[in-house]
């Protein structure tokens, strides 16, 4: 099972989006905020971020910025529409 991280502070896009990947068969853990989700990114087997841009307490600009410097990744991709 793949395990996704979803880095979202809207309570209600969170559970809407954490219901239909774990209905594909996805393991979501969810984060409200850029601090826990790196904390999440860096104590769990994390396969795949969904990061929202605007975040409560940094931007999700500066989420993947710190994952990348951090943790390293060897598949690095974003999309921002």
């Amino acid at each position: 099972m793949q395990t996704l991280l979803f880095i979202e502070d809207d309570r209600d896009i969170r559970a809407a989006l954490r219901l239909a990947l774990e209905d594909e068969g996805y393991k979501v853990i969810e984060s409200p905020d850029g601090q826990s989700g790196l904390r999440s990114f860096a104590g769990e087997n994390i396969d795949l971020v969904l990061l929202d841009l605007r975040l409560p307490d940094m931007s999700g600009f500066d989420v993947a910025v710190n994952c990348e410097a951090k943790f390293g990744s060897d598949n690095y991709g974003h999309s921002a529409n």
